[in-house]
């Protein structure tokens, strides 16, 4: 038990501390005072031919420079090619430099992939810079930008907006801290309207690629998660969508970023031209996220012939046309009036043309002079030096109806015009979330809530074990910073042993007269009674099994305890709880007391039983993960996990408490049988030894101690079976358990 509330305390501080993912810096790859200088050099021949191709297929081979006040790198054999859409048959083309092309896992200051934006239709050459910082500074997910000259073979080829690219590092970074969730790129015509009970039609396509196009993932090409997202959106009475919605979708960021939308001007993403955004299942959360992307028609620029500046907050969309994500939303009162208050907080904190016209001036002084020299500007639309420096307070007309300004003092008076009346925000819970309970009923309840609003402070926990008779926890709900949360990030968490019995407990909160969710939340508070174990684990394999390709990796061994077949779909591997789906299970059965070898290599593409992670090494965990009644719960445990060459980890018997260490592992076989007689009066066993972080023992012992070469004792715990020693120096040490002394050696 002890070890456990151990584990789960480190979780628990690691996940508050990624609750609220923050913003990444600029960093050195962004410069926010300057305008850096990006080189290519390739092939002549090439360059014409990428040119001349206008597709953005194809990658040819480079070489990569960065000059900045700061930094010098030279990156060899990486791949260049076009970008876009429209613009592939622009003058002023856009390009692509990716890093891992040619060099698996090769990145560029934490970048697989640079976006150079040429941007040719915006005299202004700010309006994504703008819009793109305005995003981050309200705390949203959107792509960091800075400005860059561009040399191919040393011809300039004009200033260009260098934007992060939306990948799997992205979501990494912004999200998840994994980034291995489905990542889908939405193009047009991606309406997010219902297309039936079929993940499979949701990969529909319109010219050369899909709608949705899975970017993440794209072996498993699995559309379930949109399905649920988009099925919900779209056949939820909107009487019980605020029920329903924040299950599978992130509500609250999105209300947020159709306000900053509508008053930007960005007619060309979902919410009028279905169009350019992205959509991705945060893994911790297990909530879709949108991603605003491509800002540079905003602002002013319109080829659609309608007047942004002053058109209607609540009917942005186009009449006739489905919108489901931002109509249905403006349907519901409460969605509304949240989305009516981020209009006016961004209209009195950031939106003026005041505040609009000093940024926009400070970007126009700071690439003045490369602009001067770009002599790409002007040949799509004939944009001349005098168009640049009055295109933030002057429209140039054609498709640019404002100036920066003129849109910003334009839209903000006509918003705050239309703008309906709306009560105070008291609180919004924005998600619930609970661990699981590991072995007894009386282990540990852990809830979390994300709680905004004036009134958060007074939001309460009811739990229940019947959903019907209710508790109310009172102060232990709390946002004090005394569980493993930060005081004030407004994450308040429950944290208690369960002593109130039942295998379910029901739980909501209760803010004043609101209660969130709609329905009570509920989880297990028994483990998953599957039956199947992980029976035997390799983390340094180079001799002992090689896969079908030949290769030696990590392996787990699966063990079926029924008398009856398990189907493994529905289940999944991990190493961390909070990234519970991990490693999907394939659809395979496990026959009666039969066993399974599961390689754990991170190469999916090598077959079903090639999992999607590695073995961590030294003091890791593995859990099987069950999915009952549609919420996760482990069905077994295995730790820790040590690395020791050609050894793997045994549990004796099959399936049973005892792990040894072995020499003589036994994968797809049985581990032998031993008695309780034999178990009383097993020789100890340490490993590994030498050992520097943890060593681990093959038994429970009610008392084990390290006594150092003198006989004090060093370190020591009970009902224990693996002990920390990363704070002990090297040196000889003497571990005793059950009357048994084995030498320890400490070495790093």
């Amino acid at each position: 038990m002890r070890r456990f509330l151990l584990l789960l305390v480190c979780f628990t501080f690691q996940w508050q501390l990624m609750a609220q993912v923050p913003l990444p810096e600029f960093g050195a790859a962004f410069p926010q005072d300057q305008v850096t200088t990006m080189k290519i050099i390739m092939n002549p021949d090439d360059v014409q031919e990428m040119i001349d191709s206008e597709e953005d297929e194809f990658y040819y081979t480079g070489t990569f420079i960065f000059i900045s006040s700061e930094l010098n790198d030279t990156i060899e054999n990486v791949g260049i090619r076009l970008r876009g859409n429209t613009s592939l048959n622009a003058e002023k083309k856009s390009f692509r430099v990716s890093f891992n092309s040619f060099q698996q896992g090769l990145k560029w200051q934490g970048l697989e992939k640079v976006n150079l934006v040429g941007q040719q239709n915006d005299p202004s050459l700010l309006r994504s810079k703008i819009c793109h910082d305005a995003f981050r500074e309200y705390g949203l997910p959107s792509c960091r930008t800075s400005f860059t000259k561009l040399y191919i073979n040393e011809e300039y080829r004009g200033l260009y907006l260098h934007q992060e690219h939306v990948d799997e590092e992205f979501a990494k970074i912004y999200f998840d801290n994994q980034g291995d969730g489905n990542l889908y790129k939405c193009t047009y015509p991606a309406t997010l309207e219902y297309l039936g009970t079929n993940p499979d039609n949701y990969k529909v396509e319109n010219w050369n690629g899909r709608v949705y196009e899975l970017r993440t993932n794209e072996w498993r090409d699995n559309y379930t998660d949109i399905y649920m997202f988009i099925n919900i959106l779209n056949n939820t009475s909107i009487a019980n969508l605020p029920c329903e919605l924040p299950n599978v979708f992130n509500v609250e960021s999105y209300l947020k970023i159709a306000a900053l939308d509508v008053m930007l001007g960005n007619w060309d993403g979902y919410i009028y031209n279905k169009n350019n955004f992205h959509l991705y299942q945060d893994q911790r959360t297990g909530l879709i996220n949108y991603i605003p992307y491509d800002l540079d028609n905003t602002l002013g620029i319109d080829w659609v012939d309608r007047d942004w500046g002053n058109r209607n907050i609540y009917n942005w969309a186009p009449s006739g046309e489905d919108r489901p994500l931002f109509k249905r939303l403006m349907q519901v009162q409460e969605y509304r009036e949240r989305f009516s208050s981020h209009i006016q907080d961004f209209c009195s904190e950031y939106f003026s043309a005041t505040n609009i016209s000093a940024m926009a001036n400070n970007w126009q002084s700071v690439i003045d002079d490369a602009v001067e020299n770009d002599s790409y500007y002007e040949l799509d639309f004939g944009f001349s030096l005098n168009d640049f420096e009055n295109a933030v307070s002057q429209a140039w007309g054609g498709h640019v109806d404002y100036g920066i300004t003129q849109f910003a003092n334009e839209r903000r008076t006509t918003a705050l015009q239309q703008l309906e009346s709306f009560p105070q925000i008291s609180s919004s819970v924005h998600w619930l979330n609970n661990e699981w309970l590991v072995n007894e009923p009386t282990d540990i309840i852990h809830i979390n809530a994300l709680i905004e609003g004036s009134q958060a402070n007074n939001c309460d926990l009811l739990v229940s074990t019947d959903g019907n008779a209710w508790t109310n926890m009172g102060n232990e709900f709390a946002d004090d910073g005394n569980v493993w949360d930060i005081a004030g990030d407004n994450i308040y968490s429950y944290f208690r042993q369960n002593d109130l019995g039942g295998d379910k407990l029901y739980y909501k909160t209760s803010c004043g007269a609101d209660e969130f969710p709609c329905t009570p939340k509920w989880m297990w508070t028994t483990p998953s009674l599957l039956g199947v174990y992980i029976n035997e684990v390799m983390s340094s394999n180079t001799s002992i099994l090689a896969d079908e390709g030949g290769e030696f990796d990590d392996w787990i061994e699966l063990y079926n305890s029924n008398s009856w077949s398990v189907n493994l779909n529905g289940k999944y591997l991990t190493d961390d709880l909070y990234d519970w789906n991990k490693f999907p299970l394939p659809a395979v059965s496990i026959g009666p007391g039969q066993f399974l070898v599961i390689w754990l290599d991170d190469a999916p593409e090598q077959g079903n039983l090639h999992g999607t992670f590695q073995l961590g090494g030294n003091d890791s965990d593995l859990y099987l993960v069950n999915i009952e009644q549609g919420v996760p719960r482990i069905a077994d445990h295995f730790s820790p996990v040590i690395g020791t060459t050609d050894h793997s980890l045994s549990r004796l018997p099959d399936g049973g408490t005892l792990i040894e260490l072995t020499s003589q592992p036994t994968p797809g076989a049985t581990n032998g049988v031993i008695s309780v007689d034999e178990f009383a009066t097993l020789n100890l066993k340490v490993y590994p030894n030498p050992a520097s972080e943890t060593i681990c023992w093959n038994k429970v012992f009610d008392s084990a101690i390290i006594n150092d070469a003198s006989g004090r004792t060093i370190n020591s715990c009970t009902n224990c079976s693996s002990m920390n020693i990363s704070k002990l120096a090297s040196g000889m040490y003497f571990f005793k358990a059950n009357e048994q002394v084995i030498p320890l050696i400490i070495q790093r």
